[in-house]
This record gives C-alpha cells, structure tokens and sequence, in this order.
C-alpha cells in the first residue's frame, strides 16, 4: 500500500476474535445503537455529559452527521460490533484544541462488553490508523483523572502520561474538572506508520 495515497483511515478495520470497527450506517444502525445506548445508560452517566440528552432524536441526528464530519476530518467514528452485534462506540477526531498534527482516540462500550480488553484493541488499531494519515505526528487519549477503567486503555498500549493534568468544566457527576492526558508519540510507532504498541491482554477493564 501506497501510504502517501492514504487521506482517510479505513472504514472497516477487521481484528482478530470477531472484532470489527467499522464506519455508522445512519438508518439501518439507529435501532440497534439506540436500544445499546439505552442499556449503557447508567454505565456511561457518571461520565460521558451528552447522557443528560440521550434520546432516540438526538442518537438519529448523531448518527446523520458521521459521513460529513469523516469526510471533512474532523470526526471518524467507528460501531465496535463483536460477532456481528454492536458493542460500543470509538473514534478518531481532532477538537477545536486539537494541535493540527495530532489525533484523539475516544471509546465507549455496553457494560456487558467490558473486562474483554475490546476498548485497549479497538484504540491501539485506531492509533495505527491514525499513523497512516498525512502529517499526523501524534495520538492522545484523553479521559477524567477520576476514570480509572479508560485510563488503563492508554496504559497498556504504552501511551505517556502527561505529567501536568488539564482543567475541564465539570459537566457529569462523576467528573473531577481535571483531565489526564496521554499521548503516542510517531517516534514510538514502527517504521511505515504502524503504531508500535505495547500487546493487549486478553482481559481488562475495557
């Protein structure tokens, strides 16, 4: 492949045990995304603040707008779908703050989903995505100080801790107003782009 050619990551990226990240489909996802959510509810509230407006309105216009934010780069959101059900949510997406030559990784998972280490999976094949792309020198995850099951993702793909934590408005209940900021560096990453990343274990938090 070609990695000069490649302006955007793959819509549908295939891993190993039946996990599959792959681009929304804003019609045929909605019901099954939403009735997930809907069951994710209480798992998420403590810290994902667009809980507070979940509802089947907002999940359909969510889902509408993936194909023009992935097209622009501002957002590539990605189904994580295990033996063909979907799972949980992750994505890549540069924010207003977002330095130009860097990338967030985001994720979330149904709770019946957690403790398989599908979230560490899902972000290290983002991080390898996102190391593909023209001009992208870095990849951060970044989560509230307090979330100790999404900072054990970064952890073990050997992401760096920043030693100074960001300040946040607190905006769900569990949220702390600070934010732990991880970041992968490319001269970690092997040569041609693929994140050198510490191996997953087969269990974890997420």
């Amino acid at each position: 492949m070609d990695l000069a050619a490649v302006t955007q990551p793959d819509p549908v990226i295939t891993l190993d045990g039946g996990l599959v990240l792959r681009a929304y489909d804003p019609e045929a996802d909605l019901p099954e995304f939403f009735r997930v959510i809907e069951e994710s509810l209480a798992h998420l509230r403590p810290w994902m603040p667009w809980v507070a407006d979940h509802s089947l309105a907002r999940t359909r216009d969510f889902l509408a707008g993936r194909a023009a934010l992935w097209a622009s780069g501002e957002e590539r959101s990605y189904a994580i779908v295990l033996d063909g059900a979907v799972v949980g949510s992750c994505g890549l997406a540069r924010y207003d703050d977002t330095p130009g030559d860097t990338l967030e990784i985001g994720y979330w998972l149904h709770p019946a989903a957690t403790g398989r280490g599908l979230a560490t999976r899902a972000a290290g094949a983002l991080a390898e995505q996102a190391f593909r792309l023209p001009g992208i020198e870095r990849v951060e995850i970044v989560h509230d100080a307090a979330n100790t099951a999404s900072a054990a993702v970064p952890a073990r793909l050997g992401f760096l801790p920043l030693p100074e934590r960001r300040p946040a408005e607190v905006m769900a209940p569990a949220q702390t107003g600070e934010l732990q900021v991880w970041h992968l560096p490319r001269s970690r990453t092997a040569p041609g782009g693929g994140a050198r990343l510490a191996s997953p274990p087969g269990g974890g938090a997420d």
